[in-house]
C-alpha cells in the first residue's frame, strides 16, 4: 500500500497562484450553511440571555461566522435588543478581549 503525501510532493512545481486557488477551494469546502431554528428555540436563546445577564452568569455562546462555527466564553457585557447585537466580554486569554455578535447568528448558549 503506498502512503500519498497529498499536495505536498507537488507544491514544489506549482505556482503560487495555484497554491492560493487550492487554499481557497479548501476553505470553501469547509464553509457550511447557517441554520435556521424554530420561533420556540430562539425564544429559549433568548430566556437564556436574559438569564445569565441578570444573574451576571459565565457563558459559552456557539455562533455562526463566515460559513463556520465558532465559540466564544465570557461575561454578558451588554445586550442590545434594538440594534440585536450581543457584547460579550472574554477573560481567558490575556488580554481581554469584546466579541461583538449579531443576535440572530447565535447558535446555542450555555450558562456556565
Amino acid at each position: 500500500m503506498i502512503k500519498d503525501r497529498g499536495n505536498k510532493k507537488w507544491v514544489s512545481l506549482m505556482l503560487a497562484e495555484h497554491r492560493r486557488a487550492l487554499k481557497k477551494l479548501k476553505e470553501q469546502d469547509r464553509k457550511q450553511e447557517k441554520p435556521e431554528f424554530f420561533p420556540e428555540y430562539r425564544r429559549e436563546i433568548d430566556y437564556k440571555l436574559q438569564k445569565a445577564q441578570f444573574e451576571n452568569k459565565r457563558i459559552e455562546v456557539t455562533y455562526f461566522n463566515n460559513g463556520q462555527q465558532k465559540k466564544v466564553r465570557g461575561v454578558i457585557k451588554m445586550c442590545l435588543p434594538q440594534k440585536k447585537i450581543l457584547i460579550i466580554k472574554q477573560h481567558e486569554p490575556q488580554p481581554e478581549q469584546t466579541y461583538h455578535l449579531e443576535i440572530e447568528n447565535v447558535l446555542e448558549i450555555k450558562i456556565l
